[in-house]
């Protein structure tokens, strides 16, 4: 099990008896380390005194040997009191020590190494960091593994030196190397689960939460049973998963753990860590609507804060900040407006000017004087902080906008809109409502749609050359930046190598800009005006605008002659409580439907006034955040139908589609060439898929599926409405990637896809959603780019010229991040790719069903219907075929939603 704190305690204690000597003094620092991992810090300090002060005593043939072991330990000590100075100057003499102590090649010199690292890395000192770890891992990282081996240790310091400068990639590369070698471990390891933990928090960082839960968990599982984890390290590795959950909105979830966190330091005594997780288990309290608990905990955290006498200014600052917000929430608003008051003062000299927790606090700020009744003042506040933040984002490249990517951004977001909305600001509204509801399909179809804009190939060649560039931009700075580090021999050649890249690129982008001006608007869409949608809008047509923030549930209508917004006081909380109800109501079991859920849901984003104003629209374009667009509108119950017993259905009265960029509308009347051909794939060989090289069967990497019997018939029907002589269908063993790739996608009708489709974390090692085909033949060596997983990455980097894209699979609707919105999976995909419009499903789809949607669909477009009335037709002739085993059921008619431009 390894190091086991009491005992380990208890062991030392007895060695540290009697004379002192070198073994004695070295089981001093020991004592001190088990100290430390029982959070009894007060003694571990003096206990290490106590070593410094015997071990200049000893004799000079142990001195160097005992001032490694005592020096690490005093490192390692200041660092847990986040005195990096004291640290970097203990670990430099265990470093000096240990050269004079052992022999080159041994580890103690690594670890002592890696130490000085780890301590100027938390001094900011990344360069030198970067390369002491390095030297450090390379010199242990081939030696064979032993119990007291120092591997594992100097692992996690060069993983984290590597995450501190940014460099990910690497960083996670070498935590699975650490994981690697400490599967031979026994479950309950104090250094596996730390592994585990520390692979699932890398994943963090890079935005990869599906795939981070499941290390996260196994640290938490394992460290329980576990009586090597020490309390301390167990609190922050649940409250790390508790973050996460957090951070994935998942807050009823998150109070639980956090709240376990938060005993396990209690439990512990220890002090360091409990007034952070107070905070955060206050955020999960306030998201699921516990107001009160909220405010006792941030409350208390700051009364712990205050008795510590050693807090961070800035850490005092946001937790007074965050309890002004649950002081709002609770209706106590002088106390709120005083609180956020004195955090926007105390925050402003610690963070640059457009820094977003200053952008957050200000907001706050202004938010609670228009809840006081000075609508005015908070808007003159709150719009100037936001609009900073705003063009800030711009400035970033797409890939990495993420304006609402944080629910911190999203709270901030939400109340400048409150205090828009009451301060009759309509067109800053309008503005942040875009942004509220902005997904990353929203600048895949405004990227589409400037190639189309211009007219094709012209902007397409230069758009995706400029990608390729920045991409290779990117890679030649990080391999500048690793070779710096190693001080490697070509530094020269690295360097002149990315000035080349950054010019280029340069060059490409003045190119676009003077080319195709509209070029920066479309790539990094700006929220239009008001004035600016309603003449695109058709007059049967109304868009909707709707996102659920922490202040309630706002909606937003524009129609050619209006605009209305409306508001319901139900949180994102209450939100996503209607939401999670109505989706275990649909599937492929037709569970009972939570009709009243729905109809509470309609209602919620209809208000009188929303209402009033779509009234006359028979198509609804619609554009939801994250909750909300995890169900399809065409379920909503507008209230019962004339028999009294079976629900009227907002599909009955309206069409819908989905539109992820507003500044896209205009451009979906872009006239192109007439359209004949058909791709359709799918119907893979099941048997081949499973057999495929690196895919044992019924493996995470190879999940069994149930046949899908319809597949090819669908396929065929569709072929057969668009034509057999212009039709090419690929399925069975030919269903593969690299049959897709090699087939020309452009000049299409459409492009369809029938099998089974992969939410992202669904299986352990998908970690984006992924439509399922059939693998590369049997007996070869594992391909991933043809490994049977057609993931969204590799989906984007198609050649499409399509009208139509159709995927008729499971779950291909869904996305993995709560900023991405539901259709954010492999659709947002398939419009970067070049679809006009996507067809996607929201739920595992019936072979029969989908066949009969995805078809008429099809067919009534091809007579001349718009596609979202095309699409509404179908859902209605299926809903009401009598001869069909529950076809009034949703499960069956409502799965799909029509993504278009």
């Amino acid at each position: 099990m390894g190091f086991v704190p009491d005992e380990a305690l208890t062991y030392w204690t007895e060695q540290a008896s009697g004379p002192v000597s070198a073994k004695s003094v070295e089981a001093m620092a020991q004592r001190a380390a088990a100290l430390i991992a029982l959070g009894r810090t007060t003694e571990a300090r003096a206990e290490m005194d106590r070593a410094t002060r015997l071990a200049g005593r000893l004799g000079t043939s142990d001195r160097a040997r005992v001032c490694a072991t005592v020096q690490l330990a005093n490192a390692r000590l200041a660092g847990t009191g986040r005195d990096y100075q004291a640290m970097l100057d203990a670990a430099q003499s265990a470093r000096t020590c240990a050269l004079e102590a052992f022999p080159a090649a041994a580890p103690e010199r690594a670890l002592a190494e890696a130490e000085v690292a780890s301590a100027l890395a938390s001094l900011g000192r990344n360069d030198e960091a970067l390369r002491l770890s390095l030297s450090a891992w390379e010199a242990v990282r081939a030696t064979p593994e032993s119990p007291n081996s120092p591997k594992l240790a100097i692992a996690a310091i060069r993983a984290a030196t590597l995450s501190n400068a940014r460099q990910s990639s690497d960083a996670e590369g070498v935590i699975r190397q650490a994981i690697a070698i400490a599967a031979a471990l026994p479950a309950g390891h104090r250094d596996r689960v730390q592994m585990a933990n520390r692979l699932g928090y890398e994943l963090v960082l890079q935005g990869r939460m599906s795939e981070a839960l499941p290390y996260l968990r196994r640290a938490v599982d394992e460290g329980r049973l576990s009586r090597a984890v020490p309390p301390g390290d167990l609190a922050n590795y649940v409250g790390v998963l508790g973050l996460t959950l957090l951070n994935m909105d998942r807050p009823e979830e998150a109070a639980g753990l956090l709240q376990y966190s938060l005993d396990l330091f209690r439990k512990g005594g220890i002090g360091d860590g409990q007034a952070s997780i107070m905070v955060s288990a206050g955020t999960a309290a306030d998201r699921s609507g516990d107001v009160p608990r909220a405010i006792a905990l941030r409350e208390e955290a700051l009364r712990l804060m205050a008795a510590s006498g050693k807090a961070n200014p800035l850490t005092v600052a946001l937790a007074r900040f965050k309890l002004a917000q649950s002081y709002a929430h609770a209706g106590r608003l002088a106390e709120a407006e005083t609180n956020e008051a004195q955090a926007v003062d105390a925050i402003a000299p610690l963070r640059p000017d457009g820094h977003y927790q200053r952008t957050n606090s200000t907001v706050a700020l202004g938010w609670i004087k228009a809840l006081r009744g000075d609508a005015t003042a908070g808007n003159a506040i709150a719009k100037p902080a936001l609009r900073r933040l705003i063009d800030e984002n711009r400035k970033v490249e797409v890939a990495r906008n993420k304006v609402v990517g944080v629910l911190d951004n999203i709270e901030a977001f939400s109340q400048a809109l409150d205090t828009a909305v009451r301060a009759g600001d309509r067109a800053f509204a309008f503005e942040l409502m875009q942004i509220l509801v902005e997904s990353d399909a929203s600048r895949a179809a405004a990227a589409a749609s400037s190639r189309q804009q211009a007219g094709g190939t012209a902007l397409g060649d230069l758009l995706r050359e400029r990608q390729e560039a920045a991409a290779a931009a990117q890679e030649a700075d990080m391999a500048l930046v690793k070779a710096l580090s190693a001080s490697a021999p070509d530094v020269d050649a690295r360097r002149n190598a990315a000035g080349a890249a950054a010019v280029r690129l340069e060059e490409l982008g003045a190119a676009l800009s003077n080319r195709f001006p509209g070029y920066n608007a479309l790539l990094r869409p700006l929220p239009v005006t008001i004035e600016n949608v309603q003449p695109r809008l058709r007059p049967h047509e109304a868009l909707i605008l709707s996102a659920a923030t922490e202040e309630g549930l706002f909606t937003l209508a524009v129609t050619g002659k209006g605009m209305a917004i409306g508001k319901s006081p139900a949180r994102r909380s209450a939100v996503r409580q209607w939401v999670a109800r109505i989706r275990s109501g649909v599937g492929p079991f037709h569970g009972a439907f939570d009709t009243e859920a729905a109809r509470a849901l309609h209602d919620a984003i209809f208000t009188p006034e929303i209402a009033a104003l779509v009234a006359g629209a028979n198509t609804l374009v619609v554009s939801t955040d994250d909750i909300l667009s995890a169900i399809p509108f065409s379920l909503l119950a507008t209230g019962m139908g004339a028999d009294g017993k079976t629900p009227h259905w907002l599909i009955e009265d309206k069409a819908i589609w989905v539109a992820p960029s507003l500044s896209a509308l205009g451009q979906r009347d872009a006239k192109s060439h007439a359209r004949t051909s058909f791709v359709g794939i799918g119907a893979p060989d099941e048997a081949a898929r499973l057999a495929a090289p690196g895919a044992p069967s019924g493996t995470e990497d190879a999940p069994a599926m149930a046949p899908l019997l319809g597949a090819r018939n669908e396929l065929n029907q569709m072929a057969a409405i668009l034509g057999q002589r212009s039709s090419l269908l690929l399925t069975g063993a030919d269903a593969t990637e690299a049959r897709l790739r090699a087939t020309p996608l452009a000049n299409l009708r459409a492009l369809a896809f029938a099998t089974h489709g992969l939410v992202a974390g669904e299986y352990d090692q998908v970690g984006e959603p992924a439509l399922l085909l059939a693998p590369a033949a049997a007996g070869g060596t594992p391909d991933p780019a043809n490994d049977g997983k057609l993931t969204a990455s590799e989906a984007a980097l198609l050649h499409i010229d399509a009208d139509w894209v159709i995927l008729s699979a499971c779950d291909t609707a869904a996305g993995d991040r709560p900023n991405a919105a539901g259709y954010a999976g492999l659709a947002r995909a398939f419009l970067f790719a070049g679809a006009r419009r996507v067809m996607a499903s929201h739920w595992p789809v019936r072979d029969d069903a989908s066949a009969r949607l995805t078809v008429e669909t099809v067919r009534g477009a091809e007579r001349g219907l718009e596609p979202a009335m095309a699409m509404r037709r179908a859902m209605l002739k299926l809903m009401r075929d009598r001869r069909l085993p529950e076809a009034g059921h949703p499960s069956t008619w409502a799965p799909f939603m029509l993504v278009g431009r």
